[in-house]
């Protein structure tokens, strides 16, 4: 998750720094030539998409879709595509899931659900009304990858059980 939250922190400053810079430009658009300066609106509207996974047999491709909105965090949405660029999709998953890839069948994803404040292993299918798989460890997970043959799980996560008073204070360890 230090990745994602180096990110999200550089996400921030990005967009810091282009409403600076939207504001500056503001004042040096072309006035009476019927153009609008680009403000907050038209960059609330903005859209990015990254691909995250290639479905195992190769014919769908999953992406992450993100923007701004009007107001609030940073909106994700999920999608999968056919390889020619037809039929693309929103996916319905669960609320708090970032899915990191396909599971070997290829009808479910695997990724990061956010469980009482902290980070699980989660299989989501891709078939509404089926269950989801949630292998949860005392302390949560940090990062998560599926291995080649795509029957075992590399999970980096911290061993030692939960500390109930882990909030309370503060331990110095080596």
């Amino acid at each position: 998750m230090r990745g994602k939250r180096a990110w999200r922190c550089m996400e921030a400053a990005g967009a810091l720094l282009f409403a600076v810079l939207i504001c500056v430009g503001a004042h040096a658009g072309d006035a009476g030539t019927g153009k609008h300066p680009f403000g907050l609106e038209d960059y609330s509207q903005l859209h990015s998409a990254h691909p995250i996974d290639v479905s195992p047999d190769g014919k769908q491709i999953l992406y992450e879709v993100n923007y701004d909105g009007a107001a609030g965090p940073v909106k994700q949405e999920w999608y999968l595509i056919d390889r020619d660029g037809k039929n693309s999709h929103k996916l319905k998953l669960p609320e708090h899931f970032e899915p990191t890839g396909f599971m070997k069948d290829g009808q479910s994803l695997y990724g990061q659900l956010e469980v009482r404040d902290s980070e699980q292993l989660a299989i989501v299918p891709l078939a509404e009304g089926d269950l989801t798989q949630i292998l949860a460890l005392p302390r949560g997970i940090n990062d998560v990858q599926i291995s080649p043959d795509g029957r075992r799980f590399a999970v980096s996560a911290d061993p030692r059980p939960e500390d109930p008073l882990e909030k309370v204070r503060a331990v110095v360890e080596n």
